[in-house]
């Protein structure tokens, strides 16, 4: 028993885990329990890594989890292991017909679809690294993007960070343009309690600005950011000028309401 005992250790110690194991101990000075879960630690994301297998034209990339605030430093951000199709099958035909510049624009709009769908976000400097490009060229292709109407999700576009109309107005804007709120979320990539959410968000903004409450009341009464609510009071300056979309915005104002009376009379029903 014991020369049985003898062979299996001499076996064990010839692991890659024994191996790993020992270079933690000797050259990073952890102890045995703190190499041993180090190890267990590795083991688990490796197998996560190589259960899916890569298709061709793919590569495994860590990006911010979707649910990271704004304002919170990168290091301290939870990473997302993600998988990108860098290279598609059509690719190589949209370069050869319509140029790199044009591969690149298809690319920017698969990667941070593909990001979005696996709960994660790309930032445009990710972006720059992925396709070999300037930060310039991503801003350059997400403007393109958003004049022809379509919303590009990376960090800072979905988090609100920097200039530009925040995405939560620019659904309030198509809804009013006359998009329907699935049509939005197909565009948009947001939920359609989301948009419902917004929608509402911005008819309580303008039904006060209506009532000649200041940008700041709005704020104390809404506890939406004054950027926000100053972004509602413009597009609806703009929108009510205009008779067509008065139906539009005589429509939310009834919905929400509605939605206060259904409230009022669920509270007095408990």
């Amino acid at each position: 028993m014991k020369r049985k005992k003898c062979i299996t250790d001499r076996l064990k110690q010839k692991t890659y885990k024994a191996w790993l194991i020992k270079i933690f101990l000797q050259h990073y000075n952890l102890s045995l329990v703190e190499s041993e879960a180090l190890f267990q630690f590795i083991t688990f994301e490796l197998k996560k890594l190589f259960s899916h297998n890569l298709q061709q034209g793919q590569i495994w990339y860590r990006a911010i989890s979707i649910h990271e605030p704004a304002g919170k430093s990168l290091e301290l951000c939870e990473k997302k292991l993600i998988k990108l199709t860098i290279i598609s099958d059509d690719d190589i035909e949209l370069r050869t017909t319509k140029g790199i510049y044009a591969l690149h624009k298809a690319q920017v709009l698969r990667l941070t679809t593909q990001a979005f769908q696996q709960k994660a976000l790309l930032t445009q400097e990710d972006l720059a690294i992925l396709l070999n490009v300037s930060v310039a060229t991503i801003k350059r292709i997400i403007a393109e993007y958003r004049h022809q109407g379509i919303y590009i999700v990376t960090r800072g576009t979905y988090k609100d960070i920097g200039p530009g109309m925040s995405h939560k107005s620019q659904i309030v804007r198509l809804y009013l343009l006359g998009y329907t709120e699935t049509e939005i979320s197909n565009h948009m990539h947001h939920s359609l309690n989301s948009i419902e959410r917004y929608l509402i968000d911005f008819t309580r903004v303008f039904l006060l600005y209506q009532q000649n409450y200041s940008v700041n009341q709005i704020r104390l009464a809404t506890r939406l950011s004054t950027r926000l609510i100053e972004e509602y009071i413009q597009l609806y300056n703009c929108f009510s000028q205009h008779g067509e979309y008065q139906h539009t915005l005589s429509e939310l104002e009834s919905h929400y309401h509605l939605m206060l009376k259904k409230n009022s009379t669920f509270k007095r029903g408990q």
